[in-house]
């Protein structure tokens, strides 16, 4: 998977280009560059979406890459907003089919909102599935399946178990059962 370039700069080398300029303006006493720094990562996030709604995979992947790297770079290391870059990116890749790539953002993102946020937030439950979905992917139903029904757990408790993104759950818990030859127990779903 070859991303192409988005120009001279690029990626994490885009990221440190940007993040000089910053501290330069900094130090002539324009501006904080953390604050800069993550008013462009927004951006560049929001660029991202962007291009993803123009079904632009590649740009918008670079987008997020580029966000990632400055706040990488400029926040302390459990920020959510890292998190939040971290999830779209594995998202992202997860939805091109691109699995091996999409989990260890997925896992990052999550092991940050699970910190900062708990074990019981509906953000860490859509990184559960979205995780759980990648290893159902990949037929590894036995890692797939406790994502999935701890997903369910916090998703019920939080909006109720007749809520469309319960059913969403009980859907994926079923097709890892249906995936299985497991149709007895994917029937009660």
């Amino acid at each position: 998977m070859a991303l192409p370039s988005a120009g001279p700069v690029s990626g994490s080398r885009g990221a440190a280009f940007l993040l000089v300029i910053l501290q330069l303006l900094s130090s002539f006493g324009v501006a904080q560059p953390d604050v800069l720094a993550e008013e462009e990562a927004r951006k560049l996030y929001r660029q991202a979406v962007m291009q993803l709604q123009r079904s632009r995979y590649d740009e918008a992947a670079e987008l997020h890459l580029q966000a990632l790297a400055l706040r990488e770079s400029t926040l302390p290391p459990g920020d959510l907003a890292i998190a939040d870059s971290l999830m779209a990116l594995g998202g992202l890749y997860r939805n091109r089919g691109w699995y091996v790539e999409a989990e260890p953002y997925l896992t990052r993102g999550l092991a940050i909102r699970d910190a900062a946020l708990g074990p019981d937030h509906p953000a860490v439950a859509h990184g559960l599935m979205e995780l759980a979905r990648v290893y159902r992917t990949q037929d590894r139903f036995a890692e797939a399946e406790p994502l999935a029904r701890r997903t369910l757990r916090i998703m019920e408790r939080v909006h109720g178990p007749n809520d469309p993104r319960v059913a969403e759950v009980l859907n994926e818990l079923a097709l890892n059962f249906h995936n299985q030859r497991r149709y007895d127990e994917a029937l009660p779903y």
